[in-house]
This record gives structure tokens, C-alpha cells and sequence, in this order.
């Protein structure tokens, strides 16, 4: 496991840092200062590390802060890691000059998915921990203090957390899993439940976003697409938003954020642009939208946190791998963060950023990156510091440098997602390496808000169906709530060539439209909300199974898209599905497979729907889950299943309904047969099983029994190291 510095895993949680040196251009050498830097951190860090609170250790680290201290006024910082800068003193929402952050402070190393960070009033750092169900307090020296929460839906307890916030009295949570709010006191006692799940007023739907003022609490109700507001009593009090486009609609709002004059800050995720409203007398009023999708200083894609701090407005830019911080009209003032070169390279490179906050005294902020397992610590910049670099474009990244999470393949052909550029890539996997033959897709930043998304466009394409019978791909698009099909003008014998024209649009099917249809058909289910595709799988039938995680049931349809069936909704509660997030059928499509993430296991289903039973359970030993994201199925029937917290791939041989753990691999790491955030399966036609290497920006080929065949993808995740075994 990587530590950053050769430390073990017992060392997890700790901080590497490094106090911020001014570089001349073009140089590229360590400055005597910072090696000087260095060298007191260690002797710090050595003194400190395991040792008991005594006054000899006490005496002995005050030393060595001192020694720190001298060489931050070395290199020219203001504070040593572990104290304050001067607080500023302009007050949040004044629009008094703040303190302008950025600069590299320390790395928080080995979080589980961490979602969203807060900062207590003592100077804690709150972190979430979304894939081991727990909040964790760090001090301020990125020492673990305390967690709190455990897995389950008790009070107290909590399921795949994503966001959280803090006054004075207490800890919220948004304890997404269990589509409700907890208020726990500070030391983690349960106070308070908020809300439980559903459509209605005051009911939420995997929540991502809370924010508080003086009387209120501000939650970006991220499934229903609104922002609801609770009294701190737990009171609702009133709602606003609703899906779509315009002003103050929402497409999967996130982050939320709250100033000192009653103003709401939205981070409108898929919109890709930042929302502002004025809250008073109880309604929400509509200001001003700044962002679109695009690269450029204010610019945005896929906003995902919010933060306001002194008079700023700071935004967790995704996929653009930065903060930017703009005034509260929208005018963009700076940002930092760089994209990384190196693998998972830190020290103030960012990748995904998807929280930050801010320390009242406005001296430091956290930026949350689960991407990466980590958060990182940052401070004051020097009045007049330029910036280092820019971020990587995304039209230069490409499929070689990025893959999405979900792939599919059939015979010769391998579809891939990738959401960062709002492309598709179509592979021929004939040969050892596989080789990109087409891509498809368009700028959704080119579509006018009042003018509905051309055809061929994405926005946020995710699931992803290759039929190389018919020479048809499927495509979940999922922000803009519809099923697209293109046809491959594609000949096996033809010359291997890149043909950008490949890819034929053929038809879309609208979600809502389909939702319509399907309510009105007799003996269908009753869904809460309308059909989302969160994956899909495709039978010889020419039948498409849709796992429709939000609504928690898998449904069938036939080749015009008309229904015939739904499944895993109904029947005794432990064969209900939870959070279905992938889908796969069986060689004769009579069994079906759902990694059911929401309830640590895989469910089996017949042909028409009826339950059979659970493979794994949650724990992390053999046969287990923590995190089942993904599955396959090969052509002798086995299953496959991906778990990025594990960083492991199980093959389970399926008997009836006997299941025998067949074999188990992958660890975390950046070698052959290691991953970071493994995520997608599909085999190809010579039974070689790909994964998604995620987060290592590479897919990795294996055999049916795990022997590490190949890879592909980003340079530096692939280049140097030897590809057999």
C-alpha cells in the first residue's frame, strides 16, 4: 500500500508536508531552503512519531517545532506546519479582503473515499470516510484523534456518508446511504435524525450536500434534484428546485454553501455551473448562475463542492482538477491546484477534487480527493505569487490518458465511457493491445440552456451496452436523462484504421417518456422517481436489463423499448435491492447478476425475476465485500466481481445455487496486478477479463484465473514496468 514515504499502513492518517518555496522559472532543482525545510520535518516527525505524551517527548517536539519554524522563515512562509497564520480580519460574507490560499501544507494519506471535509471550531478537521461508514477528527497536525460512526442505520451509525457541516453544538451528516441527516454531538453522541427516504416534502433521495446558517439547514437533495431546508430542530420548512436546466433547476446538485447576508451557493454538478439564491422570508429567490462547461479561469466541469469563506466564493472543480474561488457575483478572482504528471503524485497537485473547506480563521483549507484516498492541506500564498502551471486541458487528455468506469465488450469490439471529455471509444480487442478505431460524442457546452441537447451529445455518459450482432452500442446518458443507440458502420475483414465517422446516431429514447409508459402499463411497478439507467446489460434476446439504482429495482425491456417486467423491488426485505449499481447476464441469459453496492453483496435473479440468492456478504476476508461495484460473467458462467476499497477482483464458480469462491486477486498499488479504484469488468471474445484500472488511468487484462496478461493506458502508469509474467 502506498504511504508516501515508506511508512507502513499503521501509519495512516498521517500528514507530508512542506513549507512553500518560491521557484525561479525554469528551475528545477530543490532550493537549499526547502531541503533545509525537509530535513527539519523529519527530525520533527522522528522525535514525535509513537512516542508517549511525556514532558521529555513534550520538550523534545517543541524543539523541533521551533527548528521548523526557523526554517519556514527560511524559506520565506509566515507559520510552521501546526500553527496559525494571522487570522485575517475581514469577516465571511463582508466583502473584506480574505486571505489567499493555495499553497501546499500537508497531505492527509490513506482515507477510505474521502467525500467532504468541515472544519470544527477548535481547528479540527472533520473528514468524511464514505466507504468505511464513519466520520474521523484529525488535529492540526493531521494526527487521527478520533472517528465517529460505525456501518448501519441505528442512530448513530452510518451508511456511505457523503457530506457533512458544523456550528458550534454539533456535527451533521449526510448519511446518504441511509437517505437521511444526522446531527451527533461533537464527541459523536446521536442527537438527531432528520428526514427518511422518498419524493415527497421533507423526504430525500441520497442526499450530497449540507450547509448551515444560524437557524437552518440547507441540504442538496441530490436524487430528487432540489434543495430542501430544515429548521436545526429537524422541522422541514420548505423546498426549491426541480430537474432540468434553466434558473434554478438543478441536474444532480451537490455541494451547498451558505454566507454571512442570507445567500445559498449551489454547486448545479451536472449544469456545471455554480447557482446562487437569496433566502428570506422563507422562500428562496433566484440571483445569478456562473460557470459552463470548459476549462478556462471560470469555467467549470462538474462542480462538485462549494465553500464560502470572507468574502469568496470557493468551488471543488472536479474534472478541471482545481479550486476556484470567485467573488459572490460570480467574478472570477484565482484558483490553484495542478493536474498531476507523476502517479498520484501531491505536494498541491489535485485530482478530482470533490469538497473543500475552509478554517474560520481563514487560514487554511481542506480540499477532500477520494479519487486519490486523501486530503490536502493548504495555506497562505504570498501577495504576487504567480501560479506554477496549468491544468492538463481535457480535449488533450484522451481515451489513453483517461478511462471511464464502465466498459463493455462483445466478440471483436470493446465500448468504453469516458465522462471527462462526454465521449465514448470503440476498440477492436483482436489484438494484444487493443486499438481505438472510433470515438463519438460532442461538447454538451455548446447545446443554449432554452434549447434541448442535440442528438450524439453527452452529458455524463455512464452505462455503456457493445452488441457487436447488430453492430449497435447503447448508451446511458445520464445528464441528459436518456438512452441513445448508434450503429458501427464496421466490417471484421476491413483494414484497422481510425474512422472518426463510424459511429451512427440511430435513435434516443427520453427517460421521462419512458417513465410515462411505463406507469400507464398495466401490472408495472410504481416508480417514485423517473427511470434513471445506472447500468444495463443487453440479453440474445435482444432484451435490455436497466439496473435503475434509484428506484432500486432492475428493469426489462424488450427491442422497441416497450416493458415486460420488473424486478428486485418487492418480496421479503433481504431480497430486495438497496443500491443496484451494475448488472450481468448469464452466457443463456437465464440468470441475472446485480452488484447490490447498498448492501455489501451480489443478488442472483432468474430470467423472469425471481430472487435465488446473495453472493458475499460485508467484511473484507474472502468471499466478502466491502464495496461491490462491478461484475462479469465469463462463457462458462463464472462470476466476476470488482471492489474498489478492497482493490480486489473475486471470481466466484456458480453451481445451481451453490457458490465456491474460485479465486481472489489484486491489492492496492500501482504495479501489474495492483489498482487504485478498480471499477468496471467486461471479457472479450479471447476470455481475457479487463478491468478498469480507474484512477491508474489504464485497463488491465487478465486470464479467466487471474494471471496478469497486459495493460494499457496513460504512459506513466504503464511505461518502466515489465508487462508478463
Amino acid at each position: 500500500m502506498r504511504t508516501g514515504d515508506g511508512r507502513d499502513a499503521a501509519s495512516r492518517g498521517r500528514a507530508r508536508s512542506r513549507q512553500g518555496v518560491s521557484r525561479l522559472p525554469g528551475y528545477s532543482g530543490v532550493p537549499l531552503r526547502r531541503s533545509m525545510a525537509r530535513s527539519c520535518r523529519a527530525k520533527e516527525q522522528g522525535m514525535s512519531r509513537g512516542k508517549a505524551n511525556t514532558p521529555a517527548t513534550r520538550r523534545r517536539s517543541a524543539v523541533a517545532r521551533a527548528l521548523v519554524a526557523a526554517c519556514a522563515l527560511a524559506s520565506g512562509t509566515t507559520h510552521a506546519p501546526g500553527q496559525d497564520a494571522a487570522p485575517s480580519s475581514a469577516s465571511q460574507g463582508t466583502g473584506a479582503p480574505a486571505t489567499k490560499l493555495g499553497r501546499f501544507e500537508m497531505e492527509v494519506e490513506e482515507l477510505a473515499f474521502p467525500s467532504a471535509c468541515a472544519y470544527l471550531k477548535d481547528g479540527r478537521l472533520a473528514v468524511v470516510e464514505t466507504y468505511r461508514h464513519r466520520v474521523v477528527l484529525f488535529d492540526d497536525l493531521a494526527q487521527r484523534v478520533a472517528e465517529i460512526g460505525s456501518p448501519g442505520s441505528a442512530p448513530g451509525e452510518l451508511w456511505f456518508p457523503k457530506a457533512i457541516a458544523a456550528d458550534d453544538d454539533a456535527i451533521w451528516v449526510c448519511d446518504s446511504g441511509n437517505d437521511r441527516i444526522q446531527r451527533l454531538s461533537l464527541n459523536g453522541t446521536p442527537e438527531a435524525v432528520i428526514a427518511t427516504r422518498g419524493a415527497g416534502e421533507g423526504e430525500l433521495c441520497d442526499p450530497g450536500g449540507i450547509a448551515l446558517d444560524n437557524e437552518r439547514l440547507f441540504v442538496a437533495d441530490t436524487g430528487n434534484d432540489r434543495v430542501q431546508v430544515f429548521g436545526k430542530d429537524g422541522r422541514w420548512l420548505t423546498s426549491f428546485g426541480e430537474t432540468g436546466r434553466a434558473e434554478g433547476q438543478f441536474n444532480r446538485p451537490i455541494g451547498i454553501a451558505c454566507d454571512a447576508d442570507g445567500h445559498v451557493y449551489v454547486a448545479d454538478s451536472l449544469n456545471n455551473r455554480v447557482q446562487k439564491f437569496r433566502f428570506e422570508d422563507g422562500k428562496a429567490k433566484f440571483v445569478r448562475a456562473w460557470g459552463g462547461w470548459g476549462q478556462f479561469p471560470g469555467m467549470l466541469s462538474t462542480p462538485t463542492g462549494v465553500e464560502c469563506s470572507r468574502g469568496m466564493v470557493l468551488v471543488a472543480d472536479s474534472r478541471n482538477h482545481r479550486i476556484q474561488c470567485f467573488s459572490p457575483e460570480g467574478t472570477y478572482l484565482h484558483e490553484w491546484g495542478l493536474h498531476i504528471v507523476k502517479p498520484h503524485e501531491c505536494e498541491g497537485r489535485i485530482h478530482y477534487p470533490s469538497a473543500v473547506a475552509v478554517r474560520h480563521d481563514g487560514a487554511r483549507a481542506a480540499v477532500c480527493e477520494p479519487f486519490e484516498r486523501r486530503a490536502q492541506v493548504f495555506g497562505p500564498v504570498a501577495e504576487g505569487t504567480p501560479p506554477e502551471a496549468v491544468a492538463t486541458p481535457f480535449w488533450e487528455r484522451g481515451a489513453m490518458s483517461h478511462f471511464g468506469q464502465r466498459l463493455s465488450a462483445d466478440g471483436p469490439l470493446m465500448a468504453v465511457a469516458e465522462p471527462d471529455s462526454q465521449m465514448v471509444m470503440i476498440y477492436d480487442t483482436r489484438h494484444p493491445t487493443p486499438i481505438q478505431i472510433t470515438t463519438f460524442g460532442m461538447d454538451p457546452g455548446s447545446t443554449p440552456r432554452d434549447a434541448p441537447p442535440p442528438f450524439g451529445s453527452f452529458n455524463e455518459p455512464g452505462a455503456v451496452v457493445m452488441d457487436t450482432d447488430d453492430l449497435l452500442v447503447h448508451v446511458g446518458d445520464t445528464g441528459n436523462r436518456r438512452l441513445q443507440v448508434f450503429r458501427l458502420n464496421w466490417q471484421a475483414e476491413q483494414p484497422l484504421a481510425f474512422d472518426p465517422a463510424m459511429a451512427q446516431f440511430v435513435r434516443a429514447y427520453d427517460l421521462q417518456e419512458l417513465t410515462a409508459r411505463l406507469r400507464a402499463a398495466p401490472g408495472a411497478p410504481a416508480l417514485a422517481w423517473p427511470i434513471e439507467i445506472t447500468a444495463m446489460s443487453r440479453s440474445k434476446a435482444n432484451e435490455s436489463f436497466i439496473a435503475d439504482r434509484r428506484n432500486r429495482i432492475v428493469l426489462v425491456f424488450d427491442s422497441e423499448m416497450n416493458f415486460l417486467r420488473g424486478f428486485g423491488h418487492e418480496g421479503p426485505e433481504e431480497h430486495r435491492l438497496r443500491g443496484p449499481n451494475d448488472i450481468a447476464l448469464s452466457p443463456d441469459g437465464g440468470t441475472i447478476f446485480v452488484a447490490d453496492v447498498l448492501a455489501s453483496r451480489v443478488s442472483v435473479f432468474d430470467r423472469e425475476g425471481k430472487f435465488l440468492f446473495h453472493v458475499g456478504s460485508i467484511g473484507e476476508g474472502h468471499g466478502r465485500f466491502l464495496v461491490p461495484m462491478y461484475v462479469a460473467v465469463d462463457r462458462s458462467g463464472d462470476l466476476y466481481v470488482s471492489d474498489p476499497e478492497l482493490e480486489q477482483i473475486q471470481k466466484f464458480r456458480i453451481a445451481g445455487n451453490e457458490v465456491t469462491l474460485a479465486g481472489a486477486w489484486g491489492r492496492r498499488g500501482i504495479a501489474r496486478g495492483e489498482f487504485f479504484q478498480l471499477a468496471g469488468l467486461a471479457l472479450d471474445a479471447g476470455d481475457r477479463l479487463i478491468a478498469s484500472d480507474y484512477a491508474n488511468h489504464r485497463l488491465q487484462f487478465f486470464s479467466t484465473s487471474g494471471q496478469f496478461l497486459d495493460w494499457f493506458g496513460a504512459r506513466s502508469y504503464t511505461t518502466g514496468l515489465p508487462k508478463q509474467e
